[in-house]
């Protein structure tokens, strides 16, 4: 039995729910789910770092059989 993965990465504003749904009717089987933090710097007008803000990113680990 040979399988093919897929991973996908989401950010906060996305809608998982349906993109998931989708996936699994095209019959990609979710084995995992991993849940980061990334940290945005941003840059003023003078290339100096600004504020910075947090994200929380999903990466999805998909797998189907081929």
């Amino acid at each position: 039995m040979a399988w093919e993965y897929k991973i996908i990465t989401s950010a906060e504003d996305t809608d998982d729910e349906t993109m998931l749904n989708e996936l699994g009717a095209d019959n990609w089987e979710l084995i995992s789910v991993q849940i980061s933090e990334v940290t945005y710097a941003e840059e003023n007008s003078e290339n100096e770092e600004g504020d910075e803000y947090v994200e929380e990113v999903a990466t999805y680990y998909l797998k189907r059989q081929k």
